[in-house]
Parts: C-alpha cells; sequence; structure tokens
C-alpha cells in the first residue's frame, strides 16, 4: 500500500533512559526464557499515546493538525516508571514492558490526542489507556518465571513533546521512521 503509512503517536525517552532500559533487556536476555522473547531494539523503544494504525498519506496534514491543537495549553511534565508490567497477565505473559506511572497529565495528554484525533476521523480506543513501554513481546508461551514479577527499576524523565512515527513491518522487525516532532506550546 503505497499510498498509506502506518501511523503511532508517542513519547520518545531521552538516551539516558534508553540506556537503563538497554541494562534491563539485557538481563533478561540472559535468562533460561530470554530466548523465546522477540526483544525490541534501542532505537524503537517508546511510549505509545495512540496507534492511528493504517491511514492515506494525503489525511497526515489533518492529523498533524489536530495532534497540535490537542497539545495547545500542555506543559511539560515529568513521567516516571513504574516496575516490570506483563500483559496480559504474568502466568501468561505476551507482552513485557516497563510501565509508567498514571499521573493526570499522562492521562490529559493521551486523552486530548483521542479527541483530537476523532475529530479527524479516527476511531478512540476502546480500553482504557496504560502507560509502559514495550521492552519484549514473547514468541511463545513460557513458565512464569518470579524472576519477570521482582523486577524494580526506575527512572524519571521530563515529556515536552510527542512524535508522530510511521512504522514499516519487514522481515527482520518493525522499522519505525520518525514523520514529526510535535513540541508542546
Amino acid at each position: 500500500m503505497k499510498n498509506t503509512k502506518r501511523l503511532f503517536i508517542a513519547v520518545k525517552p531521552p538516551e539516558n533512559v534508553v540506556e537503563s532500559l538497554k541494562r534491563i533487556i539485557g538481563f533478561y536476555k540472559k535468562e533460561s526464557w530470554g530466548k523465546d522473547v522477540r526483544w525490541v531494539k534501542s532505537d524503537n523503544l517508546h511510549l505509545t499515546l495512540k496507534f492511528i494504525g493504517q491511514i492515506e498519506k494525503n489525511r497526515i496534514r489533518d492529523i498533524l493538525s489536530a495532534v497540535e491543537t490537542s497539545l495547545k495549553g500542555l506543559s511539560s511534565f515529568h513521567l516516571e516508571s513504574e516496575g516490570l508490567k506483563i500483559f496480559p497477565k504474568p502466568s501468561k505473559p505476551h507482552i513485557i514492558s516497563v510501565g509508567v506511572a498514571e499521573q493526570p497529565e499522562l492521562i490529559h495528554l493521551a486523552a486530548a490526542i483521542e479527541d483530537g484525533l476523532q475529530k479527524c476521523g479516527i476511531q478512540k480506543e476502546r480500553k482504557p489507556f496504560k502507560g509502559h513501554i514495550t521492552i519484549g513481546r514473547c514468541k511463545k508461551s513460557f513458565p512464569k518465571c518470579r524472576k519477570i514479577e521482582t523486577f524494580s527499576g526506575s527512572f524519571r524523565f521530563s515529556v515536552n513533546e510527542v512524535i508522530l512515527y510511521s512504522s514499516v513491518l519487514k522481515p527482520e522487525g518493525t522499522e519505525y521512521r520518525l514523520e514529526k516532532k510535535i513540541r508542546f506550546a
């Protein structure tokens, strides 16, 4: 589909947080079950605010305008990690991620983007927003591992922009391309 792009809006953590996340991934890669996880490349680490999906390229300008309007009046804020999160549940992991505390500013940011994009015809999410940074996806089921549940690293970083990314699915893994950075007003 050369007239479309697969889009999402995210927050990119700063390099020091990416380095912390790389250390976490490195630790878990060494576990016996680590080979059954497709670990996220450091360049692809992000916190998704809204997955938009496959969109015609001629709609991107309207999407950017809606996001820019959504961000008006927002101020920068800090995100803090909240330990490891397993989806859908630790006994049956599919996604391994580092959670972020659900500060009101983060919830407001995600909701503002949802509302703005709805005006462009992008359907709202049905599930409530859960802030997290995916670090791995399980290829197959593997036994519950207590070490997954016990990790408790921490980080904190400032958020003052969001990024519109496109994702290109490739056999060797997904490639994320920065389309546009949108700073808070």
